[in-house]
């Protein structure tokens, strides 16, 4: 059974830092929750061993570890099927290439040179790969994200699907995402966990409110105002989105309150 431990994690590159993070992550879903600047997909890298970091990672399977990034390079002179066999070469598996892509809506790609193909589809033959790889270690970045439409309901079944050996981490900025698939969700904020927990952890708990009112704008700067920064705040149109972050102090906003003070302050039909 894998278990891995990160002790004091710090990374940085690029603009982007991550740190310090203390996570002990066994067998089983883990959702990173955050946004992209939070460092997630960084943290992501440390633990593919695709980024360096200071303190102590123990646990790694090295030899058995798939990964699906963003940028994930491809041959593209490989057609699906062949690259696929390429891996059950590498890996020493017999997988049925035809049988994988079946399964991940990808059948009639089989005989196209992944050049051939569009972003989602070779981010849904990445994961599909991954996630047919018999890997102890599994590492996805949005798998939900930018995929084509015919694997999504696949990679969340093969979420859902729980392999006693197995640790799979991924990251989402989606709330209902981490809870709706992963045994526990790490909370990230400004590149540190301030919450790892259980789905159904009440300081995991959000409210997401639209508010259609005669003056988006004043209420928003109302409600930045107010918040000292633990709302997401959105506009469109007429609407303004309002949903408290995740993680101390935001995850006790009271936001119904804030939105009916600010809308009484300016005079805002809501």
């Amino acid at each position: 059974m894998t278990t891995i431990t990160l002790t004091n994690i710090h990374a940085a590159t690029k603009g982007m830092r991550v740190g310090p993070v203390t996570l002990t992550l066994e067998a089983g879903v883990h959702a990173f929750l955050g946004e992209p600047t939070d460092g997630i997909g960084l943290l992501l890298r440390v633990l593919a061993g695709e980024a360096k970091s200071r303190g102590s990672i123990q646990g790694i399977p090295s030899e058995s570890v798939a990964s699906v990034f963003a940028d994930l390079p491809l041959p593209e002179e490989l057609s699906c099927a062949e690259y696929l066999g390429l891996a059950n070469g590498f890996r020493g598996l017999s997988r049925s290439e035809d049988e994988v892509l079946a399964r991940f809506g990808l059948t009639d790609w089989a005989r196209q040179r992944i050049s051939k193909l569009a972003k989602p589809e070779r981010k849904a033959l990445a994961i599909a790969e991954a996630f047919t790889s018999h890997c102890a270690l599994l590492l996805l970045e949005e798998p939900l994200a930018s995929v084509s439409p015919a694997a999504v309901s696949a990679i969340e079944n093969a979420l859902v699907e729980k392999t006693p050996s197995r640790l799979c981490v991924y990251s989402t900025n989606q709330p209902e995402t981490a809870a709706r698939f992963a045994d526990s969700v790490a909370v990230f904020e400004r590149g540190c966990a301030v919450i790892h927990a259980k789905p159904n952890d009440p300081r995991l708990s959000e409210g997401r409110y639209r508010v259609d009112c005669s003056d988006p704008g004043k209420l928003l700067s109302l409600l930045r105002r107010d918040s000292g920064g633990a709302l997401k705040l959105e506009t469109m149109g007429d609407t303004v989105w309002v949903e408290a972050r995740l993680g101390a102090p935001a995850a006790s906003i009271d936001v119904a309150k804030l939105i009916t003070r600010a809308a009484a302050e300016g005079s805002i039909n809501v």
